[in-house]
């Protein structure tokens, strides 16, 4: 995952169809594509500031000012894929840069918690205790309620590892299936989770309709399944509404106000999926210095999830042996700043 700031359109276009949307979804990769190669379009989209420049974000403010643009559940482009959506755009460019100017992408992929697991079960075996989970970036908080699903880890054959079912929540919202290819150790239960809270700069509302629109229509076509597994997240919210504060990472003094709030008896771990990358470079080397500094004081522990160049610190600390595994668009799981494994940007599976 490249960073927002990235200011070629055709080339940022070309990289997002190559390493991101090419197994994930069609209609992205013919959108991408077609957009890489289109210089009146991109010249258009190049007069937005750079954060608006994203093709994802693009792409879903398209959707949401045109919703007939394409069907939801469509996996495979139409002969003139492109076309339909270069059309529209330019047809309601003035409505599509209202909503690129107020809105983020913020997918709030609740399977990522899947993920995070694995990273969340050693800091519990290690010091014993529940932990506070702290989002930071979470979009609606929705990652945050992982009991609410029943997790399935199995291995590369699909045979299973682990289900995790918690005894509290009889009737799950959904199921989450995590592929686990190599030997990263599953959890087999549930890590305990004593206190939870979000943190995001434009936090966004489950009860509200326009906020759960924005949030549908950034699941890419073709993603039923994803689409699915947000409505029960969406479910798993209005069982166990979780606060999300706003406020803005980059601030250096955000994290010392959350850690205040933690109550005394849990262990506060920090994660954070997907959102570093929406940050100037110095801004994220900051955040992950300022978290550094407070996992050495012993404040807290830190669990990251993101592309593989996005935090310097990290990307410093593969060892020779963790670069060359890793694979193309990858993201990676790190520890207190340590890479521990790498896993899907969807959470579809972990190594």
């Amino acid at each position: 995952m490249e960073p927002a700031a990235t200011l070629d359109v055709a080339a940022r276009s070309a990289r997002f169809a190559e390493q991101e949307t090419t197994r994930h979804s069609a209609v992205y990769t013919a959108w991408a594509l077609g957009l890489s190669s289109d210089p009146e379009t991109c010249a258009l989209i190049s007069t937005r500031p750079p954060r608006e420049r994203q093709p994802n974000l693009v792409f879903a403010a398209a959707r949401f000012v045109d919703p007939a643009l394409v069907p939801t559940d469509q996996t495979e482009p139409r002969p003139d894929e492109y076309g339909r959506f270069r059309d529209s755009l330019h047809a309601h460019w003035a409505e599509v840069v209202a909503v690129m100017a107020n809105h983020h992408t913020q997918t709030n992929e609740a399977a990522r918690a899947a993920v995070l697991l694995p990273a969340v079960d050693k800091v519990v075996q290690n010091c014993g205790k529940p932990v506070a989970l702290i989002e930071f970036g979470a979009s609606a908080g929705l990652v945050l309620n992982p009991e609410q699903f029943r997790i399935h880890y199995v291995n590369r054959a699909g045979q299973p590892l682990a289900t995790l079912s918690h005894d509290r929540v009889p009737t799950p919202v959904g199921e989450v299936t995590v592929r686990c290819l190599g030997s990263t150790a599953c959890p087999q239960g549930f890590p305990q989770i004593g206190w939870r809270l979000g943190v995001d700069i434009n936090p966004l509302q489950p009860f509200n309709p326009d906020d759960v629109h924005w949030l549908r229509t950034l699941i890419w076509p073709g993603q039923v399944d994803r689409l699915a597994r947000l409505d029960a997240a969406l479910e798993a919210f209005r069982r166990n509404p979780v606060r999300v504060l706003p406020r803005d990472i980059t601030r250096p003094g955000v994290l010392d106000e959350v850690l205040r709030l933690v109550p005394r008896d849990v262990e506060p771990v920090i994660v954070h999926s997907a959102v570093l990358a929406y940050l100037e470079e110095d801004e994220r080397a900051a955040f992950a210095d300022r978290m550094l500094a407070a996992v050495a004081e012993h404040r807290c522990h830190w669990i990251s999830n993101e592309g593989q160049q996005v935090v310097p610190q990290i990307a410093d600390a593969f060892t020779t042996e963790f670069r060359e595994g890793l694979r193309k668009g990858a993201f990676v799981i790190a520890l207190d700043g340590v890479p521990q494994y790498q896993g899907d940007g969807h959470a579809g599976w972990i190594l």
